[in-house]
């Protein structure tokens, strides 16, 4: 799934070139710029539906539902029992509401930990004037605010131990910024991330008294999960009908030039994602499918550099950027949610609540909505129930697990992708850490207070081969423990300094002085531990220092890497055994599936018959090769409008026949109203330009080799 500054870049490149064209252009041009949230929302495609929430009530009790996930393999799905099928309907809720699990644990936390940093920035710059003016009145009179913030921030005002921060009878209370559940909750939620389609049935006993009926049972059970009813909505919409989908956008949007906004940004996403995604999936070293983890991180990478770019209007020279990264835009301030607002009128922290449906004192909150946010909701349900009502059922299994393209269920993520993209690119909390730009006091830096924590830099990603991500979110995790625990010194010190009716000194005052400096160094070390986190857990896009830099045995400016040492923002040498399968690791290391997100799939098998995913001219190549073509590589060989037999167009050699550059193919399918636009996977998986495909019943993708079927 491309990112969405790669989706908006397009866009706004697709309206430029068509305000430059003839009458018609002009006029497909200006209901796009009079329509701009409908137009950015319709370029991001199916990835809306990647952020639909739970409500409240499934929020509270979704971690006890943790044992769902080994219901698949108790099941006879023969004679589905009405326990049974509650309980798989409950696990392909979540499993469909996967990807805001994730964020709505993170945004609990959010809604106590960014104003917490927002009221000690303000408490340190208060403090500071009265060290400058040596106020002794003024610092005494603060002292129940810090020693009130310093609880705050080693969690004593919330009681013990419970999920949201309140007395759970017991235990002990969690600080704000240890991220201790949020690690836990990695393992949980990467089989709920993980497609149905690489979900293996359970093993046949070899001692079984009745092989055929086992051996049926599991066909059965190949059959649930490869079936599209069970798919997530997101999913569906990109794997199946995805010409008909953007053309039927358009036909019922009549006359109403929001809805036809929305329509021709939907089809700007169809052909950027049929020629941008081979990108991606290149770096990754497969499509999503199989490797759904480390698609998020490549993704974020390369929407870092993307926005930065175009924004900053860098140019590259091989791998040195001009000007330096660290001059680039930064994604974390993009404001990327405002691009796509739609007249909610909610703060960022509203966003937040509205997703939780509470706020941080645990009162309900009304789900937002306007009269355009409706207009869509209601427009998308329609079009999307119509579109794939044949992929609703399952006609061999009793079991109804029908997608939600509910008016309620579009409104829901219109919401929640809102607030993750302010949470990503506000400028607000730690994402976007504030640079530290104070001088120490005399002396000060030389000999630090005894209660300064030594900081060093995030650990690096092993370099051995299926490195666990979980032992650098670990370490990270402790970073963080340590600098909390060092924070609430610091601010313990100040507490006494203003409780203490001391007569003014030149050293009383410096030593304050000092205090605050080391203080505010806590602070924003607190926010660059959980940059880190969020970003090696791929909730976040890394800041544009973390976009290349010198190598270490090199000495030359190179790309950002992997474990592996391989680029995340650009291609490299086509990998001859792509696509590579699921990555579970080797024999010596092996995890659950995708946990090696962090480093490139070297040990995975590749998955029969390997294909070329990117044309041998784009190796080596930035992502301004996919969306603009570096100013060359136009429309190529008919473009996403050609013709194309099944599988997919091939040149010479096994190539595959190249399209063109994202912009190119966005302003010709626009222009032709997307008129034999043809029904791609949008996420290019099995290869370059592959249409819609489908498995033989009861092949598993899970276990290649697999045959895939026709299905566009």
């Amino acid at each position: 799934m491309l990112g969405p500054a790669y989706c908006f870049t397009v866009l706004d490149k697709a309206v430029a070139e068509l305000k430059n064209g003839d009458d018609a252009d002009q006029a497909k041009a200006s209901i796009l710029q009079n329509n701009m949230a409908f137009a950015y929302l319709g370029s991001l495609g199916p990835l809306l539906r990647e952020y639909t929430p739970l409500t409240p009530e499934e929020f509270d009790v979704w971690r006890e539902t943790r044992e769902l996930q080994s219901t698949l393999d108790d099941v006879d799905f023969s004679n589905v029992s009405e326990e049974q099928e509650a309980q798989l309907n409950r696990l392909i809720r979540l499993h469909r509401r996967a990807m805001m699990i994730g964020y709505g644990e993170l945004f609990k936390q959010v809604q106590i930990q960014w104003p917490l940093l927002a009221e000690a920035y303000q408490l340190l710059d208060d403090l500071d004037a009265i060290a400058k003016d040596e106020n002794l009145s003024e610092l005494n009179a603060r002292q129940d605010d810090i020693k009130a913030l310093g609880d705050a921030l080693k969690g004593e005002t919330g009681g013990g131990g419970g999920d949201d921060g309140t007395d759970d009878g017991g235990g002990e209370p969690e600080p704000p910024f240890s991220f201790t559940k949020e690690k836990e909750l990695i393992d949980d939620l990467n089989g709920l991330f993980r497609p149905f389609l690489q979900t293996e049935p359970a093993e046949i006993d070899e001692d079984s008294d009745d092989p055929e009926g086992d051996a049926a049972e599991a066909a059965l059970e190949a059959y649930f999960l490869t079936s599209s009813a069970t798919w997530r909505e997101a999913e569906l919409m990109r794997w199946r009908k995805s010409g008909e989908f953007a053309q039927a956008l358009l036909e019922a949007a009549g006359n109403d030039e929001r809805l036809k906004a929305y329509a021709y940004g939907y089809m700007v996403h169809v052909a950027a994602a049929v020629t941008g995604q081979p990108f991606i999936n290149s770096i990754a070293g497969g499509p999503y499918r199989t490797h759904w983890w480390r698609h998020r991180l490549a993704t974020n990478y390369v929407d870092s550099w993307v926005n930065g770019f175009y924004g900053t209007g860098a140019t590259m020279a091989g791998d040195v950027p001009d000007p330096p990264y660290e001059d680039w835009e930064d994604i974390c301030a993009a404001k990327l949610h405002e691009r796509i607002d739609l007249g909610l009128g909610l703060s960022g922290l509203e966003l937040v609540d509205a997703v939780l449906g509470r706020n941080s004192d645990g009162e309900s909150v009304a789900q937002p909505s306007s009269e355009d946010l409706d207009l869509l909701a209601n427009f998308l349900s329609s079009v999307a129930t119509e579109t794939y009502a044949e992929d609703a059922s399952l006609p061999f299994i009793s079991l109804d697990v029908g997608h939600d393209f509910s008016p309620v269920s579009f409104r829901l993520a219109y919401v929640g992708l809102s607030s993750v993209l302010w949470l990503q690119t506000s400028g607000d909390g730690p994402v976007c850490a504030r640079e530290f730009t104070d001088t120490p006091p005399e002396d000060c830096y030389e000999n630090p207070p005894s209660w300064v924590e030594e900081v060093g830099s995030p650990p690096e990603p092993s370099k051995h081969k299926g490195a666990l991500a979980g032992s650098i979110i670990l370490a990270i995790l402790a970073l963080l423990a340590a600098l909390t625990g060092g924070l609430g010194a610091a601010v313990a010190a100040l507490a006494t300094a203003a409780g203490t009716a001391v007569v003014t000194s030149n050293i009383f005052w410096k030593e304050l002085r000092c205090t605050l400096y080391w203080t505010r160094y806590m602070v924003r070390a607190i926010e660059l531990r959980t940059a880190d986190f969020l970003v090696v857990t791929t909730l976040a896009c890394p800041t544009v220092v973390r976009l290349g830099g010198v190598g270490e045995l090199s000495g030359a400016v190179g790309p950002a890497t992997d474990a592996e040492g391989r680029p995340l923002t650009r291609t490299t040498v086509p990998d001859p055994l792509y696509p590579r399968q699921m990555d579970r690791g080797t024999e010596s290391l092996s995890y659950p599936p995708d946990l090696g997100y962090l480093a490139y799939p070297i040990a995975a098998d590749s998955e029969v018959p390997e294909v070329a995913i990117w044309p041998s001219i784009g190796a080596n190549r930035y992502a301004s090769f996919a969306i603009d073509g570096d100013g060359m590589f136009p429309l190529q060989n008919g473009g996403v409008l050609a013709s194309v037999e099944f599988p997919a167009p091939t040149g010479s050699a096994g190539e595959p026949l190249f399209f063109g550059n994202s912009v190119a193919n966005a302003v010709q399918v626009i222009r032709s109203d997307a008129q034999g636009l043809e029904n791609f996977n949008l996420d290019a998986d099995r290869g370059y330009g592959w249409l819609a495909w489908r498995t033989n019943p009861t092949e598993l993708p899970a276990v290649p080799p697999f045959e895939p079927v026709d299905a566009s």
